[in-house]
């Protein structure tokens, strides 16, 4: 391949580890959680083709209960294959 150019594509998919219950209180955690998710649903908006992944089963019961219009607009984007649901734990373990 003597001058040829080769494109090599680079993919980034958002995460975010959060512990919502450690040395928080619940309340303190819940809203770590909403904007964090807020954050990445405006990310979605501005960039095409940003994905985010998360787990922790929990989260997304708690913001079903707190917050059922994000709650709804997280389902649209998993529909679109732009949120991934990963793990399939109930909290994110730290197995260091």
């Amino acid at each position: 391949m003597s001058g040829a150019c080769t494109r090599k594509a680079l993919h980034m998919v958002g995460n975010a580890h959060l512990d919502p219950v450690w040395l928080w209180r619940w309340p303190e955690g819940l809203q770590a959680i909403r904007a964090t998710f807020r954050s990445a649903l405006d990310r979605m908006k501005e960039t095409e083709g940003f994905v985010f992944t998360s787990s922790q089963i929990s989260m997304y019961e708690w913001l079903e209960k707190t917050d059922p219009e994000m709650f709804e607009e997280i389902r649209e984007r998993v529909k679109e294959g732009r949120w991934v649901m990963v793990g399939g734990w109930v909290v994110q373990p730290d197995c260091n």
